[in-house]
């Protein structure tokens, strides 16, 4: 016999669980029944059940454990909901089950620093993940045991926010704090592409915390702003691989 508890916001109904006879105290414990909130009073109904072994359905979820608290940031990985936390805790959820995160599933970056941004959405299996002094991505695994795993790609730099970095394709633009630097498939960071413009950027204190970096694929560049000052970096066509002049954005 059941005497129910008290709700949380946004229940619906309850689920009761037993188990197979001469296991009540160690389980494993299997569906019973559920039941509509409306159809009993919390608190004061009770509810008496009793069954037979064979009716017993689907075995109970012993590792859905809520999300970790201090979550910061959440990115989707193939049928994973993955919550980042301090750290660089990366807590992947169930496959298909975005309200269940078991503690075994948790990883952590390498630089263990705390998580600045993420791209909001993963690519061929694959996210980007940055902190102030490091990238990294999360890749797909595949397997139950640990369906994403992270792996460290830039030991330096990283990026001071979300803002200061953006996925073109399946590369990464951003502003440093030694400036403007783009992955480059597997190779080192390549700063290269910035030199016309870096110069005037350090004269005029431009820094991984005050510029915003973003991709414009209809006009075929990347921006990189400060303020109302805009410098656009040309991705295609003949202009592709210059530099605009200074651009004054009105707000």
């Amino acid at each position: 016999t059941i005497t129910f508890p008290s709700t949380v916001t946004g229940q619906t109904h309850w689920i009761i669980y037993g188990s197979r006879r001469g296991f009540g105290s160690v389980g494993p414990w299997f569906r019973i029944t559920s039941i509509s909130l409306t159809a009993i009073t919390a608190g004061t109904a009770t509810f008496t059940t009793e069954w037979f072994d064979g009716e017993l359905g689907e075995l109970a979820p012993i590792n859905y454990d809520p999300p970790p608290s201090g979550v910061t940031h959440c990115v989707g990985m193939g049928g994973s909901m993955c919550a980042l936390g301090p750290n660089g805790r990366i807590s992947p959820s169930i496959v298909s089950k975005p309200e269940a995160y078991p503690v075994d599933f948790v990883t952590f970056i390498g630089s263990r620093e705390a998580i600045t941004g993420v791209t909001g959405r993963s690519t061929d299996g694959i996210a980007y993940v940055a902190t102030a002094n490091s990238l990294n991505i999360l890749i797909v695994s595949g397997s139950d045991l640990t369906p994403v795993i992270p792996r460290g790609i830039w030991e330096n730099p990283g990026f001071a926010s979300g803002s200061a970095f953006t996925l073109v394709g399946r590369d990464i633009y951003g502003m440093a704090g030694s400036g403007p630097v783009r992955t480059h498939g597997d190779a080192d960071p390549d700063q290269s592409f910035a030199a016309p413009i870096l110069q005037y950027m350090l004269d005029n204190g431009w820094n991984s915390g005050n510029t915003v970096v973003v991709h414009a694929p209809d006009n075929h560049c990347v921006y990189f702003i400060k303020g109302t000052i805009c410098l656009a970096y040309m991705l295609s066509g003949e202009e592709a691989g210059y530099w605009s002049t200074a651009i004054t954005v009105p707000s």
